[in-house]
């Protein structure tokens, strides 16, 4: 391993530990800030929005300037935005820290985009990156309550920005100087426009509880989004600097992969809104359970991503197959368990699925993108499974998840999870043998 690699892994481990730590200390936060259940929700939402609206400017940014300096001066800010919440003493001073923030949804795909320049885009560099994630999540939920216990929720904050800054002097000093990009221009009208048609359709979907669904309000959000998607499309397509080049969404690897994603992402996001309500019975706390089926899927994941290279002689096809298979089988065990003990074994089945699928996407599309636009590729990736994850929340959610039959409901929204895994076991059956690059 490379210092390169080393500096990148450090990278992703900062953001990957701060976003798992965060939920963890939602009821600390809201307690101190002494802020409603929504004005809570909203410290996750908007960060996931300002995640979803940077990323694609972002990696465009790193393929015309430099993924180095790109992801160095991401990384700078987002340790800004850590400063800014550490700092926080009201609810809107922490959501303008969250929305710093949020630029980091870019650190994982400029991280692979970068190790795709300037290393080797093997399968053992990308899942060296891409174990770091549930690596870092795992130690985010061990360290979580000793930092909430000494330094209260400002030290998670406090964390981060050294995390993070650390990150940026490491990737400054290892990366190659000639990381100069490609050139190029931005095309900003384009890139607000994907702003305006993101922000709206993940409002439409995160707040469809509160609004109704099929609401007024909320189809009219959702039209909007739409209008500006249309309007963006054809903007996109005559753009002689696109923010995501419809070039490559003719690739059947990419767009492939960025529907796998999709499905992906809303199948992990649905299981983990499920997984607080599975019963019980068997442990001392709610807690108890919840922590040891986070701790599992943390672990498996690992698991999933280092088997993964084990199977760089199959076809893309068949791990993505494999992988979907596993989260399918990881789902019917969550809900059919015969006893409490027994929902190790979903976590167990799920996180390997999710583990395989992860590494396969990220090489599949990499493989299928020229270097010059690994960053905008990586980037689309990553919405799509933001987007999905997104989706899948708000679908299993709309079930009624947290009504008093909690059995039923259960039942429902792992059956939609089904339908997801099942849907993406089949798409792969679309790829052609020969997926790369011309």
């Amino acid at each position: 391993m490379n210092l390169l690699t080393v500096a990148l892994s450090i990278a992703t481990a900062a953001f990957a530990c701060l976003q798992f730590q965060l939920p963890a200390a939602l009821p600390t936060l809201q307690h101190s800030l002494l802020l409603t259940s929504g004005q809570t929700a909203w410290v996750l939402i908007s960060w996931l929005l300002s995640a979803t609206a940077t990323t694609p400017l972002i990696t465009r940014f790193g393929d015309v300037y430099g993924k180095a300096r790109t992801l160095t001066w991401t990384l700078t800010i987002v340790a800004v935005g850590c400063l800014i919440s550490a700092l926080a003493t009201s609810h809107e001073i922490l959501l303008l820290g969250r929305l710093f923030q949020g630029v980091g949804g870019a650190v994982l795909p400029l991280a692979l985009s970068l190790a795709h320049e300037q290393a080797t885009a093997d399968r053992h560099t990308v899942g060296r990156l891409t174990i770091v994630v549930p690596i870092g999540g795992a130690v985010g939920l061990i360290a979580v309550a000793p930092i909430l216990s000494w330094l209260g929720w400002p030290g998670l904050f406090w964390l981060g920005t050294a995390l993070h800054l650390i990150a940026a002097t490491l990737v400054a000093t290892c990366a190659r100087s000639d990381s100069n990009g490609t050139g190029g221009q931005i095309n900003w009208l384009s890139a607000g426009l994907l702003a305006l048609t993101c922000v709206p359709l993940l409002l439409s979907i995160t707040e469809a509880s509160a609004w109704g669904w099929g609401s007024f309000l909320q189809l009219a959000v959702l039209g909007t989004s739409l209008g500006f998607g249309l309007f963006w499309t054809l903007l996109e397509a005559q753009s002689r600097h696109p923010i995501i080049d419809f070039r490559l969404l003719r690739r059947s690897a990419v767009w492939i992969g960025g529907l796998l994603a999709l499905l992906h992402g809303a199948l992990a996001f649905g299981v983990w809104t499920l997984l607080p309500l599975i019963p019980q019975s068997n442990f001392a706390s709610p807690a108890g359970l919840t922590h040891s089926l986070l701790l599992m899927l943390g672990a498996t994941a690992i698991a999933g991503s280092v088997a993964s290279h084990h199977l760089a002689g199959w076809s893309p096809k068949r791990q993505l197959v494999l992988a979907a298979l596993a989260s399918l089988a990881g789902g019917i065990l969550f809900l059919c368990a015969p006893a409490s003990w027994f929902l190790l074994a979903g976590p167990a089945f799920f996180g390997v699925g999710q583990g395989i699928a992860v590494v396969t996407l990220q090489m599949l599309v990499l493989s299928a993108s020229p270097g010059h636009q690994a960053g905008s590729a990586a980037g689309f990736l990553s919405v799509s499974r933001t987007l999905g994850g997104t989706m899948g929340a708000a679908l299993v959610t709309a079930l009624g998840t947290t009504g008093n039959q909690v059995s039923l409901d259960l039942r429902q929204g792992f059956m939609v999870c089904a339908g997801l895994a099942c849907a993406a076991a089949w798409i792969p059956l679309l790829l052609r043998p020969n997926h790369g690059v011309k």
